[in-house]
């Protein structure tokens, strides 16, 4: 016995070693049993874990943007100190919110070949009296890197609202069944014509003849709304949205645009149908203006309305009103 005695010394601490370690591995935590979807969910292909960007919040007044929505967005928020941020969205219907105080949450992304920052917009609520003494402290971030020299003063309007629905005019498709001119002075509601000073300049300008070749840009409203039109390659035009008594108003001019009322020629698209007596695309004149009638789908139509002298263009707007296509 005594001479196995310093084998058995030796053998009772590495057998206690060995439970030891065993005992050790056992107790780490086990991916085995997690699918690779949840895996991945957590896990990104380095081992590194994923993050989702954190969504922005931005307080101001919605305008359209000044440029096209391939150089920074469809829309601008003007923010409280001056600056402003570019918008744009799919899932919210930012012409509603136009000359409005709102609140948008979203996603900044940057555009670095424009030098711009791009909000896109996915959530959006109108400005109360007690949210809007708030302070949204992203809004006012220095980490945001927006600053007003970074923004783009092109002239507004000159392009449709979206950049997968400009294309030239001469593509659209035109109707071979001239407008008719109709005298109903029992039906309107314009007003009789007395143009201010400014509006007769704008009229004069407008009124100038060009051949079909001048359509070289065209309107488009949002997907939503589903509609496009011609405009001149030198006017101007702005969408007021729902912002009036109409489903959609917008308005064209020689210049650029802001305020609602500032252009000649007028394009709404209006709930019912056309009133009885009137043909589709037809031209009703009443006290110096006329208006262009155009049946649409789902019991709508439009109504294109100018002065006088604008006759031609007011008739070539109401012939290619065409569908919305991505």
């Amino acid at each position: 016995m005594r001479r196995f005695l310093p084998f058995i010394i030796l053998i009772v601490p590495a057998v206690l070693v060995s439970c030891s370690f065993s005992a050790g591995r056992n107790d780490r935590p086990s991916f085995v049993s997690a699918s690779s979807s949840s895996f991945q969910e957590s896990v990104n292909g380095s081992g590194a874990v994923s993050t989702q960007p954190a969504m922005q919040a931005f307080q101001g007044m919605v305008e359209m943007a000044r440029g096209g929505v391939a150089v920074s967005g469809t829309h601008r928020l003007l923010l409280s100190n001056g600056t402003s941020v570019f918008l744009r969205s799919e899932a919210q219907d930012l012409n509603s919110y136009i000359g409005q105080s709102v609140e948008v949450r979203g996603f900044l992304s940057d555009a670095p070949q424009f030098g711009n920052t791009v909000l896109n917009v996915r959530e959006i609520q109108l400005m109360t009296e007690e949210t809007s003494s708030e302070t949204v402290a992203s809004s006012s971030s220095s980490s945001v890197g927006i600053s007003s020299s970074s923004m783009p003063e092109e002239p507004s309007n000159r392009i449709s609202s979206s950049a997968s629905t400009r294309r030239n005019a001469s593509s659209s498709q035109r109707s071979s069944q001239p407008a008719a001119v109709v005298t109903q002075p029992s039906f309107s509601s314009q007003p009789t014509a007395q143009l201010s000073s400014e509006t007769q300049v704008k009229v004069k300008k407008m009124s100038t003849v060009k051949s079909e070749t001048a359509w070289t840009l065209q309107y488009c409203s949002p997907p939503s709304i589903g509609f496009c039109f011609p405009v001149r390659g030198d006017w101007y035009f702005h969408s007021f949205g729902k912002g009036t008594a109409f489903l959609w108003h917008v308005e064209v001019s020689s210049q650029e645009l802001s305020d609602l009322g500032d252009g000649p020629i007028v394009v709404n698209l209006a709930a019912g149908r056309i009133p009885e007596g009137i043909g589709d695309q037809s031209l009703v004149e009443n006290g110096g203006y006329l208006t262009g009638y155009r049946a649409w789908t789902g019991n709508r139509h439009f109504e294109v309305s100018g002065p006088l002298p604008l006759r031609p263009s007011l008739e070539y707007i109401t012939r290619n009103i065409i569908p919305f296509e991505q």
